[in-house]
């Protein structure tokens, strides 16, 4: 017993423990996609990034005909991956190592922080990856991979925020915030992060506090160079699209699905919206999240290839969607395939390793499913609960501490916001309930940092508590 008290001391002390630990987990989580089959998957939005990424790739800028005004960050990158000869394959590998090594970056802020708050967000994060949805978003061709992990470079950077001796501090969020409105249309609301730290600056008066307005203007300057550059226009976000939310906010119509005619547009009931809006906020209770990644995986694997990508171009009505004019669908679904389309024996095989319904089944593949399965531990209304709790305590602790410079507690809260707000912004304007995942998931990487750095600093709590005891 002490032999193994004494080897559990030995590894906890160790620097690096806490990223092995993630580490661990993550590679046992994912080496699977990459060692049995590199097939990524397609859903319906993926069509869209696939068209602006071709334009991108053969030089045709500024990008029109479409039908939508989307981010255009996922498309450059795919199309900069095609230029150095690699493919769609290529695309999910480089964008799960970026989650990978953006996780690493977090854990390490946390750890120079507090080594038990390292150590609980390294097995936290590692088991709120191996969530199936997770796992989907990172394979899957769509922003969100990407983006989330921008999202959490951002919050390592505000844990040790320590705005003195990071003299690059400034530019590197405004750099972060552009890259995340360049994925996703609604990264836009991060720039409420340069507002609360100048806000911040001047209540404790700070000398530097004007540089997260440059830091702000950054952003949006960066923003509308990149759209000058992709789409002709010199703006910041997406204009049409924001304009087009402005005017349905001006209308009072936040409830309208707007896929549908205005004549038979489905307005959600007050009912709905508030349900909708409680699982937005509560999402991180909600285990009863699809098994969507091992349900979907066999069947990726038998659809990707040229002749299913062409006929769903041709048959699924992609073109009409997203693009004013059809273009040649053989063309595309060469660009999509090309270097990733498997053997049929190949495909064969994969489709029997993946598919975890089969007996027998792969044990390090149903390993996995069976840590997905465990979410019931880490997804339940106790994590709500102390969640909003540490959030509390943060804004009570950080209002006490507005006029010090430095303070810990105005960054806790800062932190918690990076998912609050972006709860608050997506309940006014998408309460559909098939889209509650995959919108909220991206953020909810916040609630395992704020519980893993509260959890430490509770001392204080259990102080006072004795003192009144006494």
């Amino acid at each position: 017993m002490v032999k193994i008290k004494g080897l559990f001391k030995w590894v906890f002390n160790k620097k690096c423990f806490p990223e092995f630990i993630f580490s661990i987990i993550f590679l046992f989580a994912y080496l699977p996609h990459f060692l049995f089959t590199w097939i990524p998957q397609v859903l319906n939005d993926s069509y869209a990034y696939f068209f602006m990424a071709k334009d991108i790739f053969e030089g045709n800028l500024p990008l029109n005909g479409y039908v939508h005004d989307l981010p255009a960050g996922y498309s450059v990158v795919i199309a900069i991956i095609k230029k150095m000869g690699g493919n769609f394959g290529t695309v999910i590998l480089i964008q799960t190592i970026v989650s990978f090594l953006s996780y690493l970056f977090l854990i390490y802020n946390v750890k120079k922080f507090n080594r038990l708050s390292g150590f609980l967000l390294a097995v936290f994060a590692g088991l709120f990856l191996t969530l199936s949805d997770n796992i989907l978003y990172n394979t899957l061709l769509y922003t969100e991979s990407f983006y989330s992990s921008t999202i959490v470079v951002l919050t390592a950077l505000l844990v040790n925020l320590k705005v003195k001796k990071d003299k690059f501090i400034f530019f590197k969020i405004a750099v972060l915030i552009f890259l995340a409105m360049s994925l996703r249309s609604n990264g836009i609301y991060l720039l409420f992060i340069p507002v609360f730290l100048f806000i911040d600056g001047l209540i404790s008066k700070r000398n530097n506090s004007w540089m997260n307005i440059i830091s702000l203007v950054l952003a949006l300057f960066f923003s509308s160079c990149s759209n000058f550059l992709i789409k002709g226009y010199f703006f910041p976000g997406e204009a049409n699209r924001n304009v087009m939310a402005y005017q349905h906010m001006k209308k009072g119509e936040f409830w309208v699905d707007n896929n549908k005619q205005k004549d038979s547009a489905e307005v959600y009931t007050e009912n709905y919206v508030l349900g909708q809006t409680f699982k937005l906020f509560t999402n991180m209770a909600n285990s009863e999240m699809a098994n969507h990644y091992y349900y979907r995986m066999p069947k990726a694997v038998d659809f990707f290839g040229f002749e299913n990508l062409k006929n769903s171009l041709d048959t699924q009505g992609y073109f009409e969607r997203y693009l004013i004019d059809r273009r040649n669908s053989s063309e595309y679904a060469e660009f999509i395939s090309d270097g990733v389309e498997p053997l049929e024996k190949d495909r064969a095989t994969m489709k029997n390793i993946t598919n975890i319904n089969i007996r027998p089944r792969h044990f390090w593949l149903y390993s996995v499913h069976l840590l997905h399965l465990a979410k019931d531990c880490t997804r339940n209304f106790v994590v709500v609960f102390l969640f909003y709790l540490a959030v509390l305590i943060g804004i009570i602790r950080g209002i006490k501490e507005l006029k010090i410079k430095e303070s810990f507690w105005k960054n806790f809260t800062l932190i918690s916001f990076i998912h609050i707000i972006s709860i608050m912004a997506l309940a006014t304007t998408v309460p559909r309930d098939m889209s509650l995942s995959r919108y909220s998931i991206v953020t909810e990487f916040v609630v395992w940092v704020i519980i893993s750095l509260c959890i430490p600093k509770l001392s204080f709590l259990f102080k006072r508590l004795n003192n009144f005891s006494t």
